[in-house]
């Protein structure tokens, strides 16, 4: 019998049973998801609860229950698979077996529902490590679940008889390496090493694409009993000692206090994760006598691992060595696991391998898409042919067929934060060079033993293209051809500039998921809904994202968010054209919250905004996100640091300088990117000087002679050979809106000046860089500029050459490149450069109050 999904597909399943967590991804119809396996969340916590009723509960449910009473609860029972002392549940026995049986029967349910009928094809993933005694206990997991016993995958996936789906399972480092393979083909007898670092397990392994496809060289080695699980505890046995031994003295057979260790330990977990983006975090503790709080650093927290890190490299050198190689022979190493992403360990391995260090974004998420690429080489064999190579997504699990929003499970295509820093990148293929896969084979679950219980070599046939590809292969040659002739020709028919930036919010209620939500009245919809009143709210911890599916892929060039108090300090706008390879095209460490318009630029259908450090402690808060993207020729804009900045050559053509026009504030010129309603603010005319504001922040820039502010807009004020580029800055009425915030803006990485006190100024509407020239004019480009003539010195505590000192922060700029000092005449208000005072008296035309 031949089993379809609601869209009358066959489909496989990839599952990834973890020691902390548990995913799964389904391929079908040409597509690779990962699958919902409760609330927001795409992977489920590998967790039991027994309830009073005596059904095993499993997931984010057991996860939950479990912190009100531990004694129903079990963790990490991946662990002691095959050992013969039972977990006791409530008082009642249960084998290791049962409860990941009941786990697997869980998630194979949701996924059940999810598609609208069963699976024709599962593939599990097991450590590599695990010798045949642990990998016969694991082939009964599905037996105690209602599925069929997993088959060699030396007699090929077989139809079943009773109509259920065939089972095969593989280590998970061969998973991890077959996603990435499928995404980034090695070259010719290349070497890829996988460092699998989860959260009870180290597996590594190396794979080669060899003449007969793709290969395991040597033998994988691992370490059983290393893991995320024992960092979690190097924390809890920290904050111990700092407590003088207090955790310890508690009688865990308390039921109270059962609850209590349940909460530190989660929170020490928390703080893990934490320190993988931040310097130090805090564990709390709510001791009998009161909460008592500790705080470990990243640098403490790693001198406790380091030992066991180095294991792993050890284990992993084992590796190289069985396989007969030299880390310089490796193409890369593959990070995978979510212990992986602690920063430590990038800088271990690659101060160790000196080899470039891959990380992935989700790294939770590889093995099961791995897992569910070998599910769909299975189904190859079968009567109906597979579908085209899958394409990764992500669906909700519901059986309703709606438009399915993304979730990135891959390698980013750029250098954002994904990458560690230092860590060299390797460069992603071509869309569509990557040919599509045959059946391949997982690995034998009764597999010889040896006395190290290691699993033995195993061969993996290469991914190859379906017929339906070879019929295509002419056209495609055709269309290479036409592509390559409009290249050619197009530089010559090529005279406007880049897209106009639009007004229109193209994320207005346009599919949107996110990492969690605290409650129900706090959805990631609420983001993108048009609603002055709603909001989206993460929980506590980081890092955190919010995701918008635009439906396409389109040119994104400003982005406009509105946070709510709990905003993040540091976070990035990132693109994906398929949910899975993204690429920051702003990244900020310095937030301030607020109503912020970010200029951008880059394509993408999936827009993100990805939160790694909160302002309070509560989670992540936003009230709107509005997406721009482009139009017809006009400027494209971009902020210092993002992925695409325009460049102005210094040594170009002269910029023809347009007459300013006489600024009407109330209309937006064409091409402005508006903030949403909730970014508006009140208009005040004579807003209060502010304490003290420090160089390096953002806020009005108002004259003391006039009273008016700094403002700007994104009309073009010039043309560089016939392209219409920057906008006009001018001085206004203040009305406190974000045309009139400017901030000083760091140094490009090129730039050189005489001294600390150097910006550049940046307006947070247009992203523009405030700009000027020897003849004394102020406008403003995009931040690209090499030259001097975007660079401002701020003169601190500039003295007033009459009067007294004006209140507040009193600032005086002066440019780079011609000297020249920003003024606002009282007689004209017409904003300008002149020469600068040769001592430290200076005109009140010159000052400015920040």
């Amino acid at each position: 019998m031949t089993i379809l999904d609601e869209g009358g597909w066959m489909y496989g399943v990839g599952v990834d049973l973890g020691t902390s967590f548990a995913a799964a991804a389904v391929a079908h119809a040409g597509a690779l998801d990962m699958v919902r396996l409760g609330g927001q969340a795409v992977v489920t916590p590998s967790a039991a609860y027994l309830d009073e009723n005596g059904k095993l509960l499993t997931g984010e449910v057991a996860d939950r229950l479990g912190l009100q009473d531990s004694s129903r609860v079990a963790r990490e029972f991946k662990r002691r698979l095959g050992d013969p002392t039972p977990v006791i549940l409530a008082g009642a026995p249960h084998s290791p077996t049962a409860l990941m049986a009941a786990l697997l029967r869980s998630i194979m349910d949701s996924v059940s529902q999810a598609r609208g009928g069963q699976p024709d094809h599962i593939v599990l993933t097991h450590p590599a490590v695990w010798g045949p005694y642990r990998r016969e206990q694991f082939a009964a997991i599905p037996t105690l679940a209602g599925l069929p016993r997993p088959s060699s995958p030396h007699a090929g996936p077989a139809t079943p008889e009773s109509g259920g789906p065939t089972i095969h399972t593989v280590t998970e480092p061969v998973a991890a390496a077959t996603y990435y393979c499928s995404t980034h083909p090695l070259p010719p007898d290349g070497l890829l090493a996988v460092y699998d670092l989860g959260g009870g397990t180290f597996d590594s392994a190396v794979v080669r694409n060899g003449d007969g496809g793709i290969e395991i060289v040597g033998t994988p080695e691992g370490i059983e009993w290393l893991g995320g699980a024992d960092f979690d505890q190097a924390i809890l046995d920290h904050v111990n000692r700092q407590l003088g031994g207090a955790i310890n003295k508690l009688d865990p057979a308390d039921p109270g206090t059962a609850a209590l260790l349940a909460s530190v330990q989660r929170e020490c977990v928390l703080a893990k994760e934490a320190l993988s983006t931040r310097l130090q975090a805090d564990v709390s503790v709510p001791l009998p006598d009161g909460v008592r709080h500790v705080t470990i650093t990243r640098d403490t927290f790693e001198k406790t691992i380091t030992p066991s890190l180095d294991a792993t490299v050890e284990a992993f050198r084992r590796t190289l060595t069985t396989a007969g190689i030299v880390p310089q022979d490796l193409t890369a190493v593959l990070l995978v696991g979510g212990s992986s992403q602690i920063p430590r360990v990038t800088e271990v391995l690659r101060d160790t391998l000196r080899r470039p260090i891959l990380i992935n974004t989700h790294p939770k998420h590889a093995v099961a898409l791995g897992a569910a690429m070998l599910s769909a080489d299975a189904l190859a064999s079968r009567t109906i042919p597979a579908a085209p190579r899958p394409e990764p997504r992500t669906i909700p699990a519901a059986p309703r067929p709606e438009p399915r929003t993304i979730v990135g499970a891959a390698l980013p295509a750029g250098p954002p934060e994904a990458w560690s820093a230092g860590v060299e990148a390797v460069p992603a293929a071509p869309a569509g060079a990557a040919t599509a896969p045959p059946p391949r084979a997982p690995e034998d679950t009764g597999a010889a033993p040896d006395k190290r219980e290691q699993a033995p070599t195993a061969l993996v046939p290469v991914r190859r293209r379906s017929r339906s590809l070879h019929v295509l292969l002419p056209s495609v040659v055709v269309l290479a051809a036409l592509l390559g002739v409009s290249f050619l020709v197009a530089p010559k028919l090529w005279t406007g500039g880049t897209p106009v930036c639009g007004t229109v919010d193209a994320a207005l209620n346009r599919p949107v998921t996110a990492s969690s939500t605290e409650g129900a009245g706090f959805v990631a919809a609420n983001a993108v809904d048009g609603d002055t009143n709603s909001r989206w709210s993460s929980t506590v911890g980081d890092p955190q994202w919010l995701q918008i599916d635009l439906g396409s892929s389109v040119d994104v060039c400003g982005v406009s968010i509105q946070w709510e108090s709990a905003y993040a300090t540091a976070f990035q706008i990132q693109l994906s054209t398929d949910g899975v390879n993204w690429a920051s095209v702003y990244s900020t460490t310095t937030g301030g919250g607020g109503a912020q318009n970010l200029t951008v630029s880059g394509t993408g259908r999936f827009v993100r905004v990805h939160g790694t450090a909160r302002a309070s402690g509560y989670g992540y808060s936003i009230w709107d996100v509005d997406v721009h993207t482009s139009g017809s020729a006009a400027t494209n804009v971009a902020l210092p640091g993002t992925a695409n900045p325009v460049s102005v050559s210094p040594t170009g053509p002269a910029p023809t300088e347009r007459a300013p026009r006489t600024p009407t504030p109330p209309a937006p010129a064409p091409g402005r990117i508006e903030s949403s309603k909730k970014a508006q603010v009140p208009a005040k005319s004579s807003p209060t000087p502010s304490k003290t504001v420090p160089p390096g922040s953002t806020s009005v820039i108002r004259s003391v002679a006039t009273g008016l502010c700094v403002d700007s807009n994104d009309d073009p004020a010039m043309a560089l050979n016939g392209m219409p580029l920057g906008g006009h800055a001018f001085a206004i009425g203040c009305h406190g809106e974000t045309s009139q915030k400017w901030r000083e803006g760091p140094l490009l990485s090129r730039d050189t000046a005489p001294g600390p006190d150097w910006y550049r100024l940046l307006d947070q509407l247009t992203g523009f860089c405030l700009d000027s020239n020897h003849d004394g004019a102020i406008y403003t480009l995009p931040c690209a500029n090499g030259n001097g003539f975007q660079i401002w010195q701020r003169v601190s505590q500039p003295r007033p050459a009459t009067g007294a000192m004006p209140s507040g922060t009193v600032v005086a700029y002066r440019n780079m490149a011609t000297d020249r000092c920003i003024s606002l005449s009282t007689s004209d208000r017409t904003l300008r450069t002149l020469p600068c005072p040769s001592g430290n008296k200076w005109p009140a035309s010159m000052l400015f109050r920040r």
